[in-house]
């Protein structure tokens, strides 16, 4: 597996899973990147793990396969703005997406 470093959320989530299946997975490497982690897995260095959002890029960019979907794992994205409400067309196009990603 290639995994993100264990001091990110994902990789918490990750192995709380990994240990409550009794899943003892093979760690190749462990990646700060995401972007990274996704080209290591194109390149046929092991299996990874993205949140559900980014699946579909996965897909297309990577030419990865997705293999199961594991619903006890969970990530958190944030989007800061100094503005209590988005004027800027680009940033209200991201916080639709975001929010209709997040609510599927």
């Amino acid at each position: 597996m290639l995994l993100p470093t264990p001091n990110t959320t994902l990789r918490r989530s990750l192995d709380e899973w990994f240990h409550s299946s009794g899943i003892a997975p093979l760690v190749v490497a462990e990646f700060e990147d995401a972007a990274l982690t996704k080209i290591a897995a194109a390149s046929g260095e092991g299996g990874i793990a993205v949140p559900s959002a980014t699946v579909q890029e996965c897909v297309t960019r990577f030419q990865l396969v997705p293999i199961g979907k594991v619903s006890a794992c969970s990530d958190s994205f944030y989007l800061i703005t100094g503005e209590r409400r988005t004027s800027h067309p680009a940033v209200r196009l991201i916080v639709e997406q975001a929010r209709a990603l997040a609510f599927k």
